[in-house]
């Protein structure tokens, strides 16, 4: 299975087998796809640069050390989504947002991890400006920092009430 971070979660079956160098034209055509990689390299072989979506191990190594390595690939890779409009999720859970907020994760997702102008996201939050040149940060501070406001929406009181909320927002979005 090929799955490009960013497009749907990322599993440990998922992530390729990658010997180098011997295979260092597989590694490439799987790189352009931004497929997950664990390089397994050769003894004596000085590893690559690696991107986001890849990892090394030398050889010999341990079997349980290459499934950790894989595994923890597979949960870096995993990249957030936005669900209808309001559910912000990941591969260890999801939780909603109020509209504000989830333009703004929209826009920092939707920009591979590139600088996004301050201008730029007041303009999708506001479009006729900012009510203070200071709302974006107390929007970030408050909003984002916040988690009782998950809980809140749905007259939950207790952290304990605020992971059955989660769950249930999870099993309604096919977690």
């Amino acid at each position: 299975m090929i799955v490009a971070p960013g497009r749907e979660n990322v599993s440990a079956e998922s992530v390729a087998l990658v010997q180098w160098p011997r295979d260092a034209e597989r590694r490439a055509r799987l790189a352009s796809a931004k497929v997950p990689c664990l390089l397994l390299v050769a003894p004596d072989t000085e590893p690559p640069v690696v991107e986001l979506w890849e990892d090394w191990i030398r050889l010999p190594s341990d079997e349980r050390d290459v499934s950790l390595r894989v595994h923890g690939l597979a949960r870096r890779v995993c990249r957030p989504e936005i669900v209808d409009d309001s559910v912000l999720r990941n591969s260890y859970g999801a939780v909603m947002l109020p509209a504000a907020e989830s333009t703004i994760v929209r826009a920092l997702l939707d920009s591979d991890a590139a600088l996004v102008p301050r201008e730029h996201l007041e303009h999708l939050v506001w479009p006729d400006g900012p009510p203070t040149t200071r709302a974006l940060d107390d929007l970030v501070r408050c909003g984002f920092d916040d988690r009782s406001r998950v809980a809140n929406s749905h007259g939950v009181t207790s952290p304990r009430e605020e992971r059955q909320v989660v769950r249930h927002v999870s099993k309604d979005h096919s977690l």
